[in-house]
């Protein structure tokens, strides 16, 4: 409401300004734009359920592989339809679950380590970090100082030997991940 107020007083006084006559359907098309933007803003976050796999239905129609839980999130990793994985993070919202938009998770990490995908993903707002690790071999070995246990999945894609895992961990600035026997540096 108060962003009508201010558009009309805006279209009122560039008369009143002396303004080129060309600023007016600006203003009117950013203003529309502004609309458009919140609502689909306030329709995503208004999309609730009571649990994170009834978020996910209402997402993604394939079977989930792996869901990795975090205290106030958790990430499902499934194969989309053109044959490859994807993941969709879902967010703690009271006692209700929500899709975590663009603006929840932030990439804190990626790289290529010795031919591995690694990505450490935050969950802004939460103490939430998930590792995703990607190669495409036989084998893989992946550890950590924490001893975590990590679920390795062994996917063919396309007549090649998959593996993908996702976890959540308590990262800090302590945490460690070892590849095949090599450190891998968060820096």
């Amino acid at each position: 409401m108060c962003l009508l107020i201010v558009f009309i007083l805006m279209i009122k006084f560039s008369d009143k300004l002396k303004l080129p006559k060309i600023i007016k359907p600006i203003l009117i098309a950013a203003f529309f734009m502004i609309c458009i933007i919140e609502i689909f803003i306030s329709i995503g976050g208004s999309l609730s359920y009571k649990t994170p796999e009834a978020v996910y239905r209402h997402n993604v129609k394939n079977d989930y592989i792996e869901i990795a839980e975090g205290e106030d999130s958790c990430a499902f990793l499934y194969k989309s339809q053109e044959a490859t994985f994807s993941q969709l993070f879902v967010l703690k919202d009271g006692d209700k679950y929500r899709k975590c938009s663009y603006f929840d998770k932030k990439i804190i990490y990626s790289t290529f380590h010795e031919g591995v995908s690694v990505d450490l993903i935050h969950i802004k707002n939460t103490n939430d970090y998930y590792l995703c690790v990607w190669d495409v071999a036989d084998d893989i070995q992946i550890s950590d100082n924490l001893n975590t246990d990590f679920h390795l999945i062994y996917e063919d894609l396309t007549n090649l030997n998959t593996i993908i895992c996702i976890e959540s961990i308590p990262y800090d600035s302590d945490y460690e991940l070892y590849i095949n026997g090599s450190i891998v540096s968060f820096e």
